[in-house]
Order: structure tokens, then sequence, then C-alpha cells
């Protein structure tokens, strides 16, 4: 009886095409909906850089993104990287308005557990941290479905040189997806991510 419930709720996006609205406490507005149901999800690989303004709900939309996945996915793995002063939140947002646990990784877990990033299949991590060689080389063999990077533009790189955090943001083997998003229009986006429009 079990297995068939699991079989059901595998497949109830074909029957409900907006079943993680039904399963978040959010109130949803229009241009959240349609960027994630009628501009994210119908691409074959997501990659696209949001650059709404503040207060538009990025983070809702790629909240919404990652649990429609989820509910279509159960074994997603989603990597959220964000600036340290962000992570506590993004793990509170995930858990509170979308029901979803994610685990945060920094050094004192890494030391902990060398396998740390395999532990969970929801992590959240600071770039700052992540940006760190020795860091890098741990995350350099795990694969992730879904990559969220907020305020991208840390990632940003030179004419001359490739910084570190733009060094992390090569390294991400994906199946599924990346979204990312600048605090500043002005700096250049990571050339591997196209722009909300849907990807060419």
């Amino acid at each position: 009886r079990l297995l068939i419930e699991a079989e059901r709720l595998k497949l109830a996006y074909s029957c409900d095409p907006l079943v993680a609205t039904n399963n978040c406490l959010v109130d949803l507005l229009p241009h959240q909906l349609e960027a994630v149901y009628d501009i994210m999800l119908p691409q074959p690989t997501i990659r696209h850089l949001m650059a709404h303004d503040a207060g538009a709900g990025k983070t809702i939309m790629c909240g919404l993104l990652h649990k429609e996945l989820r509910l279509r996915q159960p074994d997603l793995r989603t990597l959220i990287v964000a600036p340290a002063g962000l992570v506590s939140q993004w793990t509170r947002e995930m858990a509170v308005k979308f029901g979803e646990h994610f685990e945060e990784v920094d050094s004192t877990a890494l030391k902990a557990d060398n396998a740390a990033w395999l532990r969970s299949s929801s992590v959240v991590t600071s770039v700052g941290y992540a940006r760190q060689p020795h860091v890098r080389a741990t995350l350099a063999a795990v694969s992730w479905d879904l990559v969220i990077v907020d305020e991208a533009h840390h990632m940003a790189g030179y004419e001359d040189r490739a910084t570190q955090a733009y060094q992390l943001g090569q390294l991400y083997p994906l199946k599924r997806g990346t979204l990312s998003w600048p605090q500043r229009r002005h700096i250049r986006r990571p050339s591997q991510l196209h722009k909300t429009a849907p990807a060419p």
C-alpha cells in the first residue's frame, strides 16, 4: 500500500501541473508562477539568470522550482550557494515556506564528515567557504541536479584572471539546471548562464 501511495505522489504532477503550489505556505504572485511554470520548467536544461528587482520574490521562485522538481524527482540533488550572511535565511525559508529541509555545510561539518556533501540531497553553503581550493576539490566529485546561486556577482570573472569564486562556478557537473541572480546589474554575468528568458 505504501508503494502504491509513493507512486501516486510521484506521478501527481501529471494530473496537477501546479502540484507544488498546493504544498507550500506562500501567496504566489502571477509573475512568479509564469517564471517557474511557463518559462523554466518547460526547458530541457534550466539555466537562467534572474535579474528581477529587489522584492520580486526570486527566492520564492527558486523554492517553488525546487519543490516542483523534487515532487517529480524524489532523489533530486540541490545545492544552494549564497553569501555567508544569507545561508541560515535560505535554510529557514525553504523549511518554513516549502517544507524542505536543507543541511548547512561549513568547515565544521566537512571536518566532521568528509562526505558531508553526500549526506543530504539538499545542501546550503556559502560562496566564501565553497570557493576555497580544498573545498572546491571535495565538491568537484559531487553531481547536482539543481544549483542555485544567490548574488551571483560574487562569481564574476575578470579579463586577466579567474577568481576562486569564478572557478567554483565552473566546476558544477549539472544534470538539470542552474539558477542565478546578481545583486548589481552592471556586473557581467557568468558566461555559462542565460538571461531570464528561455535558454536557446
